[in-house]
């Protein structure tokens, strides 16, 4: 299914409280089916129930299912970008060696998924089982618009990073890593293998230690 930016033809915006309270309403209804892995398989009745709202009340906000989804991901990825931008720049402000700038790194894209790790898992399975460029595009841009702050912090430090390219170097890293995370953290983090994303775990560990060699060939 093919989507596209949200419109104001898409979505009503709310005028007064109690329009503003329904449409959050139906807003964490959808985002909790994304989180849940439901959202696709559930039916739009499903959807009215879960948020507690009446079909009118929907359609009074929404134009449809899609628009719902495209507004929890427009919202959760400007959310997301505004808590990126900060945090790195106040782990940048604290840093003074490259070895500083990659554990801020690496634990700041450890707490991007770790905010809402359903929602990003979600939104990462629909971009592999549906052929949607708009979807693949809109991540894309998410997903530079991230690294743009994150890029920034660790090449202040380029003289440090052994390679003709640091920048390219850096990004061939970041996109390694990105991988080694979303597969530790999306298909093996179950309850059975629950993966701790503390400070100092196991996998910031690991994860600093990829980059860390990978950048400057010492662990």
């Amino acid at each position: 299914m093919a989507t596209s930016a949200v419109t104001q033809q898409d979505v009503i915006q709310p005028r007064q409280e109690r329009s503003q309270s329904t449409h959050d309403k139906i807003v964490e209804a959808g985002r909790d089916l994304i989180r849940a892995g439901q959202f696709d398989q559930a039916g739009f009745r499903q959807i009215v129930e879960t948020a507690g709202v009446s079909v009118g009340a929907f359609y009074g906000r929404f134009r449809n299912k899609e628009a719902l989804f495209q507004f929890v991901l427009d919202q959760f990825f400007a959310e997301t970008l505004t808590w990126a931008e900060t945090t790195t720049h106040g782990i940048e402000a604290k840093s003074t060696t490259l070895d500083d700038a990659l554990t801020g790194a690496v634990r700041t894209m450890i707490d991007l998924f770790a905010r809402d790790l359903g929602l990003m898992r979600a939104i990462y399975l629909r971009t592999r089982l549906q052929d949607n460029p708009d979807l693949l595009k809109k991540v894309s841009t998410f997903d530079g618009a991230c690294f743009v702050h994150i890029d920034r912090m660790i090449l202040a430090h380029a003289s440090q990073i052994k390679h003709a390219d640091p920048r390219e170097a850096l990004h061939f890293g970041m996109r390694v890593l990105g991988a080694y995370l979303r597969d530790t953290l999306f298909f093996q983090n179950c309850p059975e293998r629950k993966v701790s994303l503390g400070r100092n775990s196991k996998i910031e560990k690991e994860a600093i230690n990829l980059l860390k060699r990978y950048l400057t060939g010492s662990t």
